[in-house]
C-alpha cells in the first residue's frame, strides 16, 4: 500500500469521530438530565441514557418492530433492559415530552413580532390482535371507514418555521373489541393515569392539553382545531379562560343545523351566508371572501343567550372540474364550487389574516406523515398500553431532537435531514470500529515487539490510546503528501 492510499485509509474529519451529531443533540437538550428529572433512573446495568441512544438507533433503522431493529443494529442482547424500560409503568413520559420541548422553544424561539400556535388534531392508531389492552372501534372520518385501535389526538406547537408534539393522547373508544383485554396498573402509576384521561372525550382530552400546555410555561396566541371540537363545553371555555389571557381560538365550522345569534335572531349557516353580504377577493389570491360577525349560543342557559362574540368568515374557491354528460347535448365543463367557513374570537383580525393562521394547521398534518413515513409510528408491536405510550412519547422527542437540525438547514426537508443524520451515525460507528480494531492489533504487536526484548517499544495503553486519537484527527494535507511521494521518487532515482 502506497503512503497516499494508506493516508486517505486512515483520515478521518474531526466532526465525523467521537463527536458524532447524535452526540451533540443529546448535550444540546441535556437529555441525561431530563431523564433524571423525569425519575427515570437505574442503580446496575444499562443506564437510561444508553437505552435512550439504543432506542434512537432502532427508529433511525426504520425496521418494522423494536425487536427487528435491535437485531438490526446489533443489541438484542440487550433487548431484556429495553423492554423493561420501556414496560414500566411508574415512568411519567409526559414530563419528558415538555422537558425536551421546552429547551426546544428556548433554542429556537419565533420570529419577532410573531407568536406560537398551538394546534390540536387526531389521527388514526391501528392495532388488531387478541390481547391488546383497550382495544376499541373508531370511525375513521376521511376514509368513512371503521378500525379497531386508538384515536391518537396530538396538540402541536409551532414557531413559524417547525412544528413539534408537544402533547398526545392514544384515546380509548366506548365501543371496546370483545377479545380486548382490560390495562391493570396500580392506581399510582403513570399510565393508569393516562388510561383514565384517554377514557375521556375528544373535547375533553384537548382542553386538558390546553391546559397542561399553559401549566408547565408554554406561550401561544392562536388556538387552531377542526370542526369536531367545537361543541359548548369548548367555547365557553375558551370565552371564559382563553379569551381574557389574550389566546383566541381560529377553527372551522360544520355547514350543518347549528345555529348563531345574528342580530338577536338565530340563523343556521347556510342562512347567514346569504347576509354576509357579496364576495370579495384577497389580494394577491383568487380566493373569495365575505364576513360578519355572529355570536355563540351558550346551551347551558335556558336563554339561549350568547357566550361570545366571532368572526365568521367564508370563503370559496374552485377545487375541480368535472365533466358532465348530458343527453343530447356536448360535453360541457363545470365549475364545482365549494365555500368553507371559519370563525374567530380575535375580532381585529381581517379575512386574510384568519385564513393565513388557519392554514398554519397544515403543519400538524406534515407532522402526522413525517412520524408514520420516519420515525416509526407502528413499531412498537407490544400489546400492552403502557409500552405504547413510552414508545410514541420517544417519537415526539426524537421528531423534537431532529426538528431542531431542521432549525439550522430551514432549506433541508425532512427526508434529506433524517437520512443525512442516519449516514452521519453510521459513519461514526465505522470510525469506532477502525479505532478499537487498530488499537487491538496495535497492543498486540507492541506486546509481541516488548517479549522479543524491544523495551523501547513498551507504551501504555493510555498512550497508545493518546497516539492513535492524535493519528485519526491529524489533518490530512494532500499537497504535504504529494510532496512525501516526489521527496521518495528522487531517493529512488
Amino acid at each position: 500500500m502506497s503512503l497516499l492510499e494508506h493516508y486517505d485509509f486512515s483520515q478521518v474529519k474531526n466532526e465525523a469521530l467521537l463527536n458524532s451529531e447524535l452526540e451533540k443533540l443529546i448535550v444540546r437538550f441535556k437529555i441525561e438530565e431530563c431523564l433524571f428529572k423525569a425519575g427515570i433512573t437505574k442503580e446496575k446495568g444499562l443506564s437510561p441514557l444508553e437505552m435512550f441512544k439504543i432506542l434512537f438507533l432502532v427508529t433511525l433503522s426504520r425496521q418494522r418492530s423494536i425487536h427487528e431493529g435491535l437485531r438490526h443494529e446489533g443489541y438484542l442482547e440487550n433487548k431484556s433492559a429495553i423492554n423493561d424500560f420501556i414496560n414500566n409503568p411508574f415512568i411519567n413520559w409526559e414530563k419528558l415530552v415538555y422537558s425536551i420541548n421546552k429547551i426546544f422553544f428556548k433554542h429556537f424561539k419565533s420570529d419577532a413580532g410573531k407568536n406560537n400556535v398551538l394546534i390540536i388534531d387526531d389521527t388514526p392508531k391501528e392495532k388488531t390482535g387478541s390481547k391488546v389492552e383497550n382495544l376499541s372501534w373508531f370511525r375513521d372520518h376521511s376514509t368513512n371507514t371503521h378500525y379497531t385501535g386508538y384515536q391518537t389526538i396530538i396538540c402541536s406547537l409551532t414557531n413559524e418555521r417547525s412544528s413539534v408534539i408537544l402533547d398526545f393522547e392514544h384515546k380509548i373508544g366506548k365501543t371496546r373489541c370483545k377479545h380486548s383485554k382490560k390495562g391493570q396498573y396500580q392506581p399510582a402509576s403513570h399510565t393508569a393515569h393516562r388510561q383514565i384521561a384517554a377514557k375521556k372525550t375528544k373535547n375533553e382530552i384537548c382542553l386538558s392539553m390546553i391546559r397542561r400546555a399553559l401549566k408547565h410555561g408554554f406561550s401561544f396566541q392562536y388556538v387552531l382545531w377542526d370542526s369536531w371540537y367545537n361543541n359548548n363545553v369548548s367555547f365557553n371555555y375558551v370565552f371564559k379562560k382563553l379569551v381574557p389571557k389574550g389566546i383566541h381560538l381560529i377553527s372551522m365550522l360544520k355547514l350543518g343545523n347549528e345555529k348563531y345569534l345574528y342580530n338577536g335572531v338565530e340563523y343556521t349557516l347556510k342562512e347567514l351566508y346569504t347576509k354576509a353580504g357579496n364576495w370579495v377577493q384577497i389580494e394577491g389570491s383568487k380566493i373569495m371572501t365575505k364576513s360578519l360577525e355572529i355570536q355563540i349560543i351558550d346551551k347551558t342557559d335556558d336563554e339561549r343567550s350568547a357566550s361570545g362574540t366571532v368572526k365568521l368568515c367564508y370563503f370559496k374557491y374552485i377545487t375541480r372540474r368535472q365533466k358532465a354528460r348530458k343527453k343530447g347535448k356536448k360535453n360541457k365543463t363545470i365549475k364545482k364550487v365549494n365555500y368553507k367557513a371559519l370563525i374567530s374570537t380575535d375580532l381585529k383580525l381581517t379575512e386574510k389574516e384568519i385564513f393565513e393562521q388557519y392554514s398554519k394547521r397544515w403543519g400538524i398534518e406534515v407532522i402526522n406523515k413525517d412520524i408514520k413515513t420516519y420515525f416509526g409510528f407502528n413499531q412498537s408491536m407490544s400489546s400492552k398500553y403502557a409500552p405504547m405510550i413510552a414508545d410514541f412519547s420517544l417519537k415526539c422527542i426524537f421528531y423534537t431532537m431532529i426538528c431542531s437540525l431542521k432549525e439550522r438547514s430551514p432549506n433541508k426537508s425532512m427526508y434529506q435531514l433524517f437520512f443525512e443524520f442516519k449516514r452521519e451515525i453510521e459513519k461514526h460507528n465505522i470510525d469506532t470500529f477502525i479505532l478499537t480494531v487498530m488499537e487491538s492489533v496495535m497492543m498486540e504487536f507492541i506486546d509481541l515487539a516488548v517479549s522479543l526484548g524491544y523495551v523501547q517499544l513498551n507504551v501504555s495503553r493510555d498512550m497508545l490510546e493518546e497516539l492513535l486519537y492524535d493519528f485519526i484527527h491529524n489533518e490530512a494535507y494532500i499537497d504535504k503528501i504529494e510532496e512525501i511521494n516526489k521527496m521518495k521518487k528522487r531517493q529512488l532515482a
